[in-house]
């Protein structure tokens, strides 16, 4: 909290602690990763705050996840 930039308004000081308090955070288990692994962590960071934050749709992430299914090329 004390190496966070202050700001009288609690929306903007609260966003800054968040940002900081991610930032230390990812940079203490990242210490811990193979270098291989820091990517894959990185992107389940992104997307964990992506979702949280509502940016994600929930509709192509699982398409992601899952793949798009079968394709019936006849049709």
């Amino acid at each position: 909290m004390v190496n966070t930039k202050k700001s009288d308004d609690f929306e903007t000081r609260l966003g800054l602690l968040i940002d900081t308090i991610t930032s230390t955070i990812y940079t203490n288990v990242t210490r811990g990763l193979f270098e291989k692994d820091k990517l894959i962590y990185s992107f389940l960071i992104a997307t964990s705050i992506n979702k949280h934050a509502g940016t994600l749709d929930e509709v192509l992430w699982g398409i992601f996840l899952r793949g798009a299914g079968v394709f019936d090329k006849q049709k």
